[in-house]
């Protein structure tokens, strides 16, 4: 195959998922993992010389054979509806400074409607990836780390409070919202020390569930007064990092 033929039947996909290579890479070789993200009905034989299936709801399943095979780096397989359809699929796996870049080449499409559909097909699968690596590492934690930032601004001891950040917050993390911009654990410390005196006796609780997306979230929150009278309200949204540890945040504040 020519370099021309080989550029113009092939696409390429890439997307950044925050979690090293070595649990991005789980969903290759755990089929119970493989079928969170691909579909209760598709399976996996996770080596080389092995077959998967991809079941597409109401459409036809795609089979294919594991042609290569290097753990946490790279897995390359066949990829067709059964005929003279078959395809390849290449998917290398980089460690990145937040995380993994995923690179996904699927070359031998014949036709630019094949391209395009294959195309969306892929994208959908690649964020599902993401998705579910996210749903996987937040499971379980999600409330408590959320919770735990609220109990850090309902904190008056400054050592308990650090604890507490530690736990929820990372190092080099920003804080925004209508009064303050800050960067780091210890400049979110500083800020909540210095606001705790004027709150009174008012509390921060998390008004709500949380909702998660690909590693952000948002929560609601209100202000409640000593009498139980509610001061004010808000919605804070979040973006945590590779150890499941809040990055970013940005407060909004209701009026």
């Amino acid at each position: 195959m020519t370099r021309a033929q080989q550029d113009t039947d092939t696409i390429e996909l890439k997307i950044e998922i925050a979690a090293p290579p070595e649990i991005v890479f789980k969903y290759f070789s755990d089929p119970q993992r493989y079928r969170a993200w691909m579909g209760d009905a598709s399976t996996i034989d996770p080596k080389r010389g092995g077959t998967l299936t991809v079941a597409f709801g109401g459409g036809p399943t795609a089979k294919g054979e594991i042609l290569e095979w290097i753990s946490n780096e790279y897995i390359v397989f066949s990829w067709g509806h059964g005929g003279a359809d078959a395809s390849q699929v290449a998917i290398t796996l980089e460690r990145h400074e937040r995380g993994t870049l995923v690179v996904l080449r699927h070359s031998g499409i014949r036709s630019e409607a094949e391209r395009q559909g294959t195309a969306g097909g892929w994208r959908y699968y690649l964020s599902q990836l993401s998705s579910v690596t996210w749903s996987e590492k937040l499971k379980g934690r999600l409330d408590n780390l959320v919770d735990t930032y609220m109990q850090a601004w309902n904190e008056d001891d400054d050592a308990r409070r650090t604890k507490l950040l530690s736990e929820c917050v990372a190092d080099a993390a920003w804080l925004s919202d209508k009064y303050i911009r800050v960067c780091g654990s210890g400049m979110i410390n500083a800020h909540i020390s210095t606001v705790r005196p004027m709150m009174q006796g008012v509390r921060l609780e998390r008004n709500g569930p949380i909702q998660q997306c690909h590693g952000f979230a948002q929560f609601g929150w209100k202000a409640v007064m000593p009498d139980g009278k509610t001061f004010a309200t808000g919605i804070d949204f979040c973006e945590f990092d590779e150890d499941g540890r809040i990055r970013n945040l940005v407060g909004f504040w209701r009026e």
